[in-house]
């Protein structure tokens, strides 16, 4: 091509993707840094959101989120009323507890048990998810005691209280391994009728429904109550979840990506230059860089994140996950737009003999 002839846009292309294919060492390391760049940040994102996630779901596994309603005062509340709060949105489960003894088994002294009475629904509190439905007119046993006495499958019990009366009880099915506390294992719900006084009220509220149950609690007996969290449990810091490593990732990775790239600009100065002469206008080197751009950085990128997400498929179904990883990744992909501006001011240098001669 004769110095001064212009270059045809569809030319640009072409020409830039044989740049791209006899690119040097600065041109495969922008690829090979681009795509692992892209996968790290996914794979940063998924590994710390997502033990975010598991450290939540063990809080509200534990009773992180059940309120526990007492009167002030030495009153009572109504039971009726407590069972009621089932109705409400928002509302995992709720169940007023009547009352609460030790006694020992008859046929082995040494092993206590917790007697709880309460409301029917206190046993979805207690064992969520997998409470035996007979739990809500019968005994159950915690797990514990149903494996240790064969109670699984329900049966009798007599128990001895601390004043030395013995009581039996139908017990109707054993409940699962506790996942609240260790002490629901070694405890006997008894249910009662939803009628009369019970002394507190446990309610389990759903995740962003905390605060707005809690207040419509204080109002909703109709006397003064506190209420206070069910299971000292910590949960994980919200400030977790903004100040994550993998939240700035995308940022730091679009600068080495930036620097990659304009490496490979800069190694090629020279052959800008000798476009120049050739007749290359600045919209057309704009396109060629746009060309090598997609080809060294936006399809690495692509090939990282889409290999990382095949990795990370599993933990991707957990919302919180993946609304993470499309944050990071938007980040990304607006970090990366900036890139473009940035090397054609590189390689738009005036002095063209210079870069001839590779200064």
């Amino acid at each position: 091509m004769k110095v001064g002839q212009r270059f045809s846009i569809g030319a640009l292309p072409g020409e830039a993707a044989r740049n791209v294919a006899t690119a040097g060492t600065a041109g495969w390391l922008s690829v090979a840094v681009s795509a692992l760049a892209a996968a790290g940040i996914v794979i940063a994102s998924v590994s710390q959101v997502g033990a975010l996630s598991d450290a939540h779901d063990l809080f509200l596994q534990r009773g992180g989120a059940i309120a526990r309603v007492t009167p002030i005062d030495d009153a009572a509340l109504d039971a009726q009323r407590c069972e009621e709060l089932n109705k409400l949105p928002g509302v995992v489960a709720a169940g007023g507890v009547a009352n609460e003894r030790v006694s020992r088994m008859v046929m082995a002294p040494q092993v206590s048990v917790v007697v709880v009475e309460g409301t029917p629904s206190l046993a979805r509190v207690f064992w969520p998810d997998s409470t035996p439905q007979a739990s809500l007119s019968s005994s159950v046993a915690g797990h514990d005691i149903s494996e240790r006495f064969g109670l699984a499958a329900g049966g009798m019990i007599e128990l001895r209280s601390n004043d030395g009366s013995i009581s039996t009880l139908q017990v109707g099915a054993g409940a699962p391994a506790g996942i609240r506390n260790d002490s629901l294992d070694r405890t006997i719900f008894v249910p009662s009728a939803s009628v009369g006084r019970v002394g507190a009220c446990l309610v389990e509220m759903e995740v962003g429904a905390t605060r707005p149950i809690a207040n419509i609690l204080v109002g909703w007996f109709g006397e003064r109550v506190g209420v206070s969290p069910y299971a000292q449990v910590e949960g994980p810091s919200a400030a977790g979840l903004v100040n994550r490593l993998s939240r700035f990732l995308p940022v730091g990775a679009a600068l080495v990506i930036l620097a990659m790239f304009a490496s490979w600009v800069w190694s090629r100065r020279g052959d800008h230059a000798l476009y120049r002469l050739l007749g290359l206008t600045t919209p057309q080197l704009l396109i060629m860089v746009l060309v090598e751009y997609t080809l060294i950085v936006l399809l690495p990128v692509s090939w990282g994140i889409c290999a990382a997400l095949a990795f990370s498929r599993p933990a991707l179904a957990d919302p919180l996950v993946l609304q993470a990883v499309a944050a990071d990744l938007a980040v990304l992909g607006a970090s990366l737009m900036t890139v473009p501006a940035v090397v054609l001011g590189v390689s738009n240098r005036r002095n063209v003999v210079g870069d001839l001669k590779g200064r």
